[in-house]
C-alpha cells in the first residue's frame, strides 16, 4: 500500500477573465492500493474541518473489485483507507458517499453477495475509519439490487435508493431505504410504475424537514427509457405525490430548491416541479448532464454540443439569465463531469479534455456569478487517460476534484486535487477620458490590471488580476489566485491613465466572500483624493500615454504628434477617450492634466 503526491507530472495553465496565468493546485495526490491494481475514485465529499473523503473501487487479486475509501486531511496528508470486501467475494461497486456533522462517513453502492447476486451494500465508518456496521438490503427476489444514491438530513439518517427486482413479476422498482445513524431500517418502500415496466431510483434529496425526494427511470427490461419520474415521501416515507414525463433518455440528474420545487434533468430536457408535485416548466436544452441550485435559488445547467458545451443560468422561474460556451483550444473535445456553485454564487464546472498529446486530462474552469470565466485549470497526471468525476466544496470555498489517472507500473489510481479558493474583488471604475457624463456610460471596453499591495513599507505586491471593465455598470470583477486572506491597497492601472491607489489603510478580503470597492462615489476613495470629478462621478485621470506615473510635456508631446499624423486604430495609447483616432480631443485632455501635474499619489 502506498500513497505518493504529484509533484512533477503536473502542468496547469489558469486564464483568468481571458488572460493566462500560471494556477497551481495546494495539492494533488494518488492512493494506489497494490502494485499494478486499478483503483478508481468516484465520489468525494468534504466535512466541516475541511477533511476530505474520497471512495471509489479497487481491485485485489483474491477479493475482486472492493469499496475503497479514504480521508484526507486539510494539506492532503492520507488519514485512514479502508476497503469493503462483500459477502460474494466479488465485485463490490460504491456509487455514494456522505459525510455527517461528527464526521462518520457513510458509502453505498452495490456488492455480489453470491446466491443473492447484488445487493445494495451500505456502510459507516466513524472518524477514524472504523468500520460501525454494514446493511446488506437482498429484495424479495433474492436477486438483482443495486444502490445508485445516498443522502443525509440534519439528524443523521440515511438514504439510499436504486432498483430492486420484485419476486411478483421480476422487474426492477425503485427501492428507497432509510437508516438512522446506528444502521436500523426505518423503513423500506418500493415504487412500481407500472407492473409491466421496470423502475430504477437514480437520485435521493432530503429537504431540511426530512421530506425525501426521488428522481429516476421507468423502462424495458433492456434498459430501454420511455419516462422520467420524481416523487415525494414524507419522513415517515408515506408517498407525497408522484408524477413521471415521456422521454427516451435516461434521467442525469435531480435538484431540490429551499421552497420544495425539484428539476429533473435528462440528456434533452429540463423539468422543473413544484412542492405539490406540477409541472411547471419545461426546457428543451439538448445534452444536459449535470445541474446545480444556488442560494438563491437560480438554476445552473451543463449541456454539450458536440466538443464543448453550454452553461445556463436560470432564475427560479426558469427565465434564462446568462449563457456561456466554453470551446477547448487545441484539444479533441471536453466532457463535463460535475457543477457546485459556492455561496457567492461562483460556478465550477470538471471535466475531461481529449488532448491530442496527452489523452484525457482533468479541466476544471471557474466562472463568476454573471458568467464571465474567471480561470481554467488543467492538469496532465499521465500522458495516458486521466478523468475526474466528481467534484466539491468546503466552507471557505476551497475546490476538490476526484477521479482516476492511468500510471506506468500502477495502473488506474485515485487522484484528487485541492485547488486553493481565490480573493476576488468587485470593483466600479471610471477612466476621465472614456467616460461621457452625459450619456453616462464609456466610449468602450477596455482592460484594466489591479494590484494587491501590502499595507506596509515597501508595500510589495502580492497578487494582480485582469479584468474587463463594463460601458455600462463600469463594474469589473478580479481574482487573485496567490494572495491570502488580508488587508491590501487596490492599485488600479490603465494603460494611458495615472496609477490609483485605494484609500489610506487598506481593504480587507477574505477567501469567502468578495470584496466590493467603488472609486466613482467620492475622491476619497482613491488615496490622496487622486480622482477626477466628471458630473457627479469620480474618474482615474487620463492622460498618462507613456505610463511613467506623471502627466507631462512627454506624453503632450506623443499625443500631439499622433494627433498631427491623424493616427486611428484600437489601443493607441496616446489615443486617451478611446474613440479610435488621436486628434484635438485628445491632446486637450492630455494638456490640462499636464498642467495640474496630475501624478501617481501613493503612501
Amino acid at each position: 500500500m502506498k500513497t505518493f503526491y504529484i509533484i512533477f507530472l503536473i502542468y496547469f495553465f489558469t486564464v483568468c477573465n481571458s488572460y493566462s496565468q500560471f494556477y497551481t493546485p495546494e495539492w494533488a495526490v494518488t492512493y494506489n492500493a497494490y502494485e499494478s491494481s486499478v483503483d478508481g475514485s468516484f465520489k468525494i465529499a468534504v466535512d466541516s474541518a475541511g477533511n476530505v473523503y474520497v471512495t471509489g473501487e479497487s481491485w485485489a487479486f483474491d477479493t475482486q473489485y472492493d469499496y475503497l475509501t479514504v480521508k484526507y486531511n486539510t494539506s492532503g496528508v492520507l488519514l485512514w483507507q479502508s476497503r469493503y470486501n462483500g459477502t460474494g467475494n466479488y465485485t463490490d461497486e460504491p456509487v455514494g458517499i456522505v459525510v455527517d456533522k461528527l464526521g462518520n462517513v457513510y458509502v453505498t453502492g452495490y456488492s455480489y453477495g453470491g446466491s443473492s447476486d447484488y445487493d445494495y451494500a451500505t456502510v459507516k465508518y466513524n472518524s477514524n475509519g472504523v468500520q460501525q456496521w454494514v446493511d446488506r438490503y437482498n429484495g424479495p427476489a433474492d436477486s438483482t439490487d443495486k444502490a445508485n444514491s445516498i443522502a443525509l438530513d440534519k439528524s443523521g439518517n440515511v438514504y439510499v435508493t436504486g432498483g430492486s427486482i420484485n419476486s411478483s413479476n421480476y422487474k426492477y422498482d425503485c427501492t428507497t431505504i432509510k437508516y438512522s445513524p446506528s444502521g436500523i431500517r426505518l423503513w423500506v418502500n418500493r415504487y412500481e410504475y407500472i407492473p409491466t415496466f421496470n423502475c430504477w431510483g437514480k437520485f435521493v434529496k432530503v429537504d431540511s424537514a426530512g421530506n425525501v425526494y426521488l428522481g429516476g427511470d421507468v423502462g424495458s427490461f433492456d434498459g430501454n427509457i420511455s419516462r422520467n419520474f420524481t416523487l415525494k415521501y414524507n419522513n415517515s416515507g408515506i408517498q407525497q405525490w408522484n408524477n413521471y414525463v415521456s422521454s427516451n433518455n435516461q434521467i442525469s440528474d435531480l435538484e431540490l430548491d429551499i421552497y420544495g420545487n425539484t428539476y429533473l434533468s435528462n440528456f434533452n430536457d429540463v423539468y422543473k416541479f413544484n412542492s405539490s408535485g406540477t409541472l411547471t416548466n419545461n426546457q428543451t436544452l439538448g445534452g444536459v448532464y449535470a445541474t446545480s441550485l444556488d442560494k438563491s435559488g437560480n438554476f445552473y445547467a451543463i449541456v454539450h454540443t458536440g466538443q464543448s458545451y453550454v452553461l445556463y443560468k436560470f432564475n427560479n422561474n426558469m427565465i434564462i439569465q446568462w449563457t456561456t460556451t466554453y470551446i477547448p483550444i487545441g484539444i479533441v473535445g471536453f466532457y463535463a463531469s460535475d457543477i457546485e456553485i459556492d455561496t457567492s454564487e461562483n460556478v465550477y464546472i470538471t471535466g475531461a479534455s481529449n488532448y491530442i498529446t496527452t489523452g484525457y486530462d482533468f479541466v476544471t474552469i471557474k466562472y463568476n456569478s454573471s458568467g464571465i470565466k474567471q480561470w481554467v485549470s488543467r492538469f496532465i497526471g499521465s500522458v495516458y487517460e486521466d478523468n475526474p468525476y466528481d467534484l466539491a466544496l468546503d466552507y471557505n470555498g476551497n475546490i476538490y476534484v476526484t477521479g482516476h489517472t492511468f500510471a506506468i507500473g500502477t495502473e488506474e489510481d485515485f487522484l484528487t486535487i485541492k485547488y486553493p479558493s481565490s480573493i476576488q474583488l468587485n470593483a466600479t471604475i471610471l477612466i476621465e477620458g472614456f467616460y461621457k457624463n452625459v450619456t453616462n456610460r464609456l466610449n468602450r471596453k477596455d482592460t484594466i490590471t489591479a494590484y494587491l499591495r501590502q499595507t506596509s513599507f515597501p508595500y510589495a505586491i502580492t497578487d494582480s488580476g485582469k479584468a474587463v471593465i463594463d460601458t455600462l455598470s463600469f463594474k469589473c470583477g478580479f481574482c487573485f489566485n496567490y494572495a491570502p486572506a488580508g488587508t491590501y491597497y487596490i492599485v488600479i492601472k490603465h494603460r494611458n491613465s495615472i496609477e490609483t491607489w485605494s484609500k489610506a489603510g487598506g481593504e480587507v478580503f477574505s477567501k469567502s466572500i468578495p470584496t466590493t470597492y467603488n472609486f466613482t462615489t467620492s475622491s476619497s476613495q482613491a488615496y490622496g483624493n487622486n480622482l477626477k470629478l466628471k458630473g457627479s462621478k469620480y474618474c482615474i485621470f487620463s492622460g498618462n500615454v507613456n505610463g511613467d506615473a506623471i502627466v507631462d510635456g512627454s506624453d503632450l508631446s506623443e499625443a500631439d504628434n499622433d494627433s498631427f499624423a491623424g493616427m486611428t486604430g484600437v489601443f493607441l495609447r496616446s489615443d486617451v477617450n478611446g474613440d479610435n483616432i488621436v486628434d484635438a480631443e485628445d491632446v486637450s485632455l492630455v494638456d490640462n492634466n499636464s498642467f495640474n501635474s496630475i501624478v501617481r499619489i501613493t503612501p
